[in-house]
């Protein structure tokens, strides 16, 4: 954590959200073949099936802080999200579409 608080990429209201956190802080990028492309963070289901609530998305070096279900997730989107270790592997096996259908894999 404490070198994702150092990166440049967040700003600092994340970076001190991280700070405070217990969880672990997950940051995986969605790519073209994953199948999070073009669904929302609700039609997904990301949460209910990988166990990681996306608090943030950089999308075109833009960050979106009020994320919901209706939050469309895009292509080369980045996600902040927590979780514990099983949600971040995952999360990024969703997000690099080695996992094809989301519901492929439940806990």
């Amino acid at each position: 954590i404490s070198n994702l608080v150092e990166s440049e990429r967040l700003p600092s209201i994340i970076k001190d959200i991280l700070k405070e956190s217990d969880k672990r802080v997950l940051t995986e990028t969605i790519v073209g073949k994953s199948p999070l492309v073009g669904r929302t963070i609700g039609g997904s289901r990301v949460e209910v099936y990988t166990k990681a609530r996306i608090l943030a998305i950089n999308r075109k070096k833009k960050w979106v802080f009020e994320v919901n279900d209706d939050t469309r997730l895009m292509n080369k989107d980045l996600l902040v999200a927590v979780g514990n270790v099983e949600a971040e592997k995952i999360l990024k096996d969703v997000a690099n579409g080695k996992i094809k259908k989301i519901w492929e894999k439940i806990f």
